[in-house]
């Protein structure tokens, strides 16, 4: 929902779903974290939703790790650019962990392998 460019949310019923669609393997840059936050944001304001799903767009990867395109700017040297990466790192992190929804457990291993990597 809303005018994202690579997160983006569905819900049905109590069951809220987040794609991060970043081609060829959904990799963390500043913009998807800054969209991920938001949309964790917006399920939150929707106290129907008890559970939600992140997964990955592709068949790649879910989420590859830190987006090595933007590394160069910050070993640029300039002041608080890597920091704030970091930050912005860490408060979506934490927004996945403080989402306010009853804990779910996966239906499959493999999508529990998935839920670990990721927190």
């Amino acid at each position: 929902m809303g005018d994202k460019k690579f997160v983006n949310w569905t819900k049905e019923e109590s069951l809220g779903v987040m794609v991060i669609n970043n081609p060829p393997v959904n990799a963390l840059g500043e913009q998807v974290m800054k969209e991920i936050i938001q949309c964790l944001q917006e399920m939150a304001q929707d106290r129907e939703i008890r559970v939600v799903i992140i997964t990955g767009a592709g068949e790649k990867a879910f989420v590859a790790g830190a987006d090595i395109k933007e590394f160069p700017l910050l070993l640029q040297g300039k002041p608080g650019v890597a920091g704030e990466f970091a930050r912005r790192g860490h408060e979506m992190f934490n927004a996945v962990d403080f989402f306010p929804s009853q804990p779910s457990p996966p239906s499959t291993d493999w999508l529990w392998g998935e839920v670990v990597s990721w927190l």
